[in-house]
């Protein structure tokens, strides 16, 4: 038996085939996102008209007037990868806010292929974090489903809104700082950890797609298949959020001009009236075309063999598979009538079988079973500025909390880009100081083939929540017993187990936390949680 520790960061966090329309304004929207600002387009960097709902988190880039449509989503091609290996390029929100979102967000930081770095503006650049020089993408974490959630160094594609974070602007350094109400990335100025000076001053806001309606993820060899296969997920939805809802809003109800851009005019009752009204309702239609390159053929006459499984689809057709030279076409055409709700959600492998006079090596089968949770910290009750409870300043760092025992936790693991969560349903379960959970009858073992010569690893984050009280009327959906307010969620940790082979992760294993960048007096509480053991590995 072996036992793992939950490493504590402490963070603050936190198809190549383009639309017809897009290589014709592609100089345009460049000029558009380097140079015409954000502004102009709708932000209006006023936290306290965020909280209240009379500006918009979002708003479109190169936005076009109220009597015109909005700007066309927009696609996007790369690598997921982190702008800074000390952060995660895939994970959910740590926080968010509440007034524009029913659920937390499912965080994807992208690096561009050439062709679409046009979608990154000035700001995207600054600082030294994990959407440094990305395209920091995302879309509520209960809408995308786990099975395509992806992996750093997935080669992905999007189709997504483009937009402006409205909500950040700079990063802060104390409670009077541009986005104090809302999650930050990187560290904090000067910071324990990778201090950075440029993340103290005001950059402008950066581009980014939110929501996305399109997903598709490659892994290459699949986690899921026995034989090897390459995989390709597909995740097409017509969810379209708060995030798009405002978006949309912004642009069908803009603000009175102001003579001053810098002091804009707030957004007026109908733009407020929209966020009620507005369908969560997006377009998804049109003909889609993605390409799955197979694995290398192991023998002349090795068989190929591809396959396409339903994930949960709903109002959608199959997708149709073909051989294509060394990959496999995936295609499909997509009519999405307004408000009624379709989703897209397959799976497609693809690969060789072996014959009689050849075989191929297989995958080494893994078997990874999650037995307890113990909690050392809850993080909560916080500490207040006017009444702290006593001893909190062993459960949280943070210093601006009215919450209370016991815990609201959401805890996700990520076995080599299979993703799932400790609690069924919404992910919500509640903690205390040194209790020892074991897990429900629907968190199954996790069944993962690892590639000869390949390793994995096991990568476990989550949060503790804190920010419903911003807006009761909408609570999280992730935790929605939650009635506490702060300025931020706390944040348990991670966990980062890293295997070089199938064969050096069998058995059980043990990961004491160690503090990256909480103060001294709280590495305590960064140990936040272990489980015990984490996982058995059986070949």
């Amino acid at each position: 038996m072996g036992e793992m520790a939950l490493w504590c960061a402490c963070w603050e966090s936190g198809a190549q085939r383009r639309d017809e329309h897009e290589s014709e304004h592609v100089g345009e929207a460049f000029s558009a996102a380097r140079d015409r600002g954000a502004m102009r387009d709708g932000c209006q960097r006023s936290p306290g008209a965020l909280l209240t709902q009379q500006s918009p988190e979002w708003a479109y880039v190169y936005n076009t007037p109220p009597s015109q449509p909005p700007p066309p989503p927009q696609w996007v091609s790369g690598v997921v990868r982190s702008g800074n290996p000390a952060f995660q390029a895939v994970h959910t929100a740590g926080g968010d806010l509440p007034q524009g979102h029913n659920a937390y967000d499912f965080n994807v930081n992208i690096l561009p292929d050439p062709q679409y770095t046009f979608l990154l503006g000035s700001a995207n650049y600054a600082g030294n974090g994990e959407e440094t020089g990305r395209l920091h993408t995302e879309w509520e974490d209960l809408t995308v489903k786990k099975f395509a959630w992806p992996e750093p160094g997935n080669r992905i594609m999007e189709k997504g809104s483009w937009v402006w974070d409205c909500g950040h602007w700079g990063t802060p350094t104390n409670v009077f700082s541009p986005d104090y109400w809302l999650p930050k990335e990187g560290q904090p100025c000067p910071g324990q950890v990778l201090p950075d000076p440029s993340q103290c001053v005001i950059t402008g806001e950066r581009t980014e797609f939110h929501p996305y309606r399109a997903l598709w993820t490659r892994r290459q060899p699949s986690p899921h298949s026995p034989y090897g296969d390459n995989e390709g997920d597909i995740f097409v939805s017509t969810d379209k959020t708060p995030a798009g809802q405002e978006a949309d809003c912004a642009h069908k109800f803009p603000p009175p001009p102001s003579p001053d851009p810098t002091h804009p005019f707030l957004y007026g009752p109908d733009y407020q009236a929209c966020l009620e009204t507005e369908p969560d309702w997006q377009d998804v239609s049109g003909n889609y075309s993605f390409l799955l390159p197979l694995p290398p053929k192991p023998s002349s006459d090795a068989r190929l063999v591809f396959r396409a499984v339903d994930r949960g689809s709903v109002n959608a057709p199959a997708p149709q598979l073909k051989q294509e030279g060394s990959a496999v076409r995936v295609t499909f055409s997509l009519h999405s009538a307004p408000n009624q709700r379709l989703v897209m959600a397959d799976q497609v492998f693809a690969g060789w079988r072996q014959t009689l006079r050849h075989t191929i090596t297989p995958p080494t089968h893994l078997r990874i079973t999650f037995d307890k949770l113990k909690i050392h910290r809850a993080q909560d009750p916080g500490c207040s500025g006017g009444t702290p409870a006593p001893g909190c300043q062993l459960e949280s760092t943070r210093q601006n909390q009215a919450t209370t025992a016991p815990g609201d936790w959401n805890l996700y693991w990520d076995v080599n880009g299979i993703w799932g969560q400790w609690a069924p349903g919404n992910g919500e379960f509640l903690t205390t100081d040194g209790q020892t959970l074991t897990p429900s009858p629907q968190l199954k073992p996790v069944d993962l083939y690892v590639a000869p010569s390949s390793g994995w690893r096991l990568y476990v984050h989550g949060r503790e929540c804190d920010l419903n009280a911003l807006d009761p009327a909408n609570p999280f959906a992730d935790c929605p017993t939650n009635q506490e307010a702060a300025d931020d969620n706390d944040v348990q940790g991670e966990i980062i187990d890293s295997y070089p082979s199938a064969l050096a992760s069998l058995g059980t294993h043990r990961s004491n936390a160690a503090t990256a960048s909480g103060p001294p007096r709280n590495r305590a509480i960064c140990s936040a949680i272990e489980f015990d053991p984490p996982h058995k590995v059986a070949g």
